[in-house]
């Protein structure tokens, strides 16, 4: 079964004035289309894995066949972890639950905090990559960067936020100031999907 590009949630220019739509449309339509393309094309030859979900084999690429270990980690990775990253924004404001707030407030002292933290996280990753908020094995909120197209399961970590640090995703605005980009996209978050995404790790664990 062929993977496929999922339609995104917004108008390539709902996010303006923070994201612009030629940016967006050539993120979406040029690199995640071709991670879709190429992670299809090279799972061609091995239909033995198509009915393993995408998020299992990125936190197992390693016992994968050698010849598309990298294949699904570099463009299975680019897939899911773009699919993850347009759901994580939405034109329109939302609230984060009182039962995250409560957590991150726990965690983080306060939310300012909190997002100055996030921030910090991403401005200070060295190269392409991608900043999460996630769950840890302990139940705790942890900031956490991942190289490339690295999935945060394969590290026991359950995904609750993300923002895209490589520069496709913000250079034609932005340029080298990664600053301001982070800064910008913290106004689109999509609080009610992480919201949702942190009921779902509590289901899963209970």
């Amino acid at each position: 079964m062929a993977y496929t590009l999922p339609l995104l949630p917004y108008t390539f220019s709902a996010l303006e004035p923070y994201l612009d739509a030629k940016t967006m449309q050539i993120h979406y339509e040029k690199h995640h289309s071709g991670y879709v393309e190429k992670l299809n094309k090279g799972l061609a030859l091995y239909p033995q894995w198509k009915d393993v979900s995408l998020e299992d084999l990125l936190c197992n690429w390693e016992q994968l066949p050698y010849e598309i270990q990298q294949l699904v980690r570099n463009q299975g990775g680019g897939h899911w972890n773009h699919t993850f990253f347009w759901q994580c924004m939405d034109p329109a404001s939302s609230q984060i639950s009182l039962e995250l707030l409560s957590l991150v407030e726990k965690q983080f002292g306060t939310f300012d905090a909190f997002k100055d933290a996030f921030i910090r996280e991403a401005v200070g990753f060295f190269g392409s990559g991608w900043t999460w908020l996630v769950v840890d094995r302990l139940g705790q909120l942890r900031l956490y960067s991942t190289p490339n197209h690295d999935h945060p399961g394969r590290f026991g970590f359950f995904p609750l936020l993300v923002v895209d640090l490589w520069e496709h995703a913000y250079y034609l605005k932005f340029q080298n100031r990664r600053l301001e980009f982070i800064t910008a996209w913290w106004n689109v978050i999509n609080w009610s999907f992480v919201s949702e995404q942190y009921t779902a790790y509590r289901v899963k664990e209970n």
